[in-house]
Parts: C-alpha cells; structure tokens; sequence
C-alpha cells in the first residue's frame, strides 16, 4: 500500500530501473500518468490493481501463430516510433513478426520505450507527418 499517488509513482519508476538492469528509464511525470490508470484508494492509501487498457495479450502470452495472423490481415498504413533506447527484445517470435510484409513505416527518435510520455515534442512531428501524408493520398481517391 501506498501513501500516495506520487509514492505509488516513485515505486513504479524504481521498479522499471529494477527490472531493466538500469539500462531504462521512464520521467516521474510519465510515471504518474501510467499508474494514475491502475492505483485504487484502499482505505487510507492507493494500491496497484491493473490497467483497463492493457486487454491484449503479450506477444509470449498467446499461442502459436496468433500475431501472425493478427498483422498479416492489416491492411491500412501503421507508423511505429521506437526509443532508440527502447526495449527491442530480439527472439524467434519478434524474428518472425519482422519478416511479415506491412504497410510499416519506423521511426526511431532519441529515449526509452515510453517516449510518448517523457518526450511528446520528439513524436508528434512524426505522427502528424505520417496523417498528412495519409490525408493526401486519401483526398486523391
């Protein structure tokens, strides 16, 4: 249990560095946006329960063939925007999703694996470039 939101934050950005080996980090802004969706006040403080956004599952919790299937049948253009510091696990799984033929186009900016949070003026040039694009190929239809 947590005294605090910014306890259960601080927790959670030490956690990270933890579980990483120290070779990831995470602002503690960004920290407090992530487990602002998946603390509960308990009485006289806040405990983890989970984030209602996160209903997929992990790429090593599905069966064989699952996320295969799953990207092979995306059609639409997708813009991926890594970390260049980012947690790229490299396995046969992450090996085989590679070599699927996507509309894909990567983009890889200065940070970590949540990026998007600690530096948003790093990404969105990126997602407003890859819209624009997509508008005018679409405007052309």
């Amino acid at each position: 249990m947590y005294a605090s939101r910014m306890d259960a934050a601080l927790s959670r950005k030490e956690s990270i560095s933890r579980f990483y080996n120290g070779t990831q980090d995470i602002s503690l802004s960004s920290c407090v946006e992530l487990v602002e969706r998946g603390l509960e006040e308990h009485g006289s403080g806040f405990v983890f329960t989970h984030d209602p956004i996160l209903h997929l599952p992990g790429l090593v919790h599905v069966a064989d063939g699952y996320w295969e299937l799953v990207l092979s049948r995306i059609e639409c253009p997708m813009l991926l925007v890594l970390g260049d510091k980012g947690i790229v696990p490299r396995n046969e799984t992450v090996e085989k999703l590679m070599r699927i033929p996507l509309k894909l186009q990567q983009v890889v900016v200065p940070g970590y694996h949540h990026v998007h949070l600690d530096a948003p003026e790093l990404v969105e040039p990126h997602i407003e470039s890859f819209f624009c694009n997509r508008r005018t190929f679409v405007s052309r239809l």
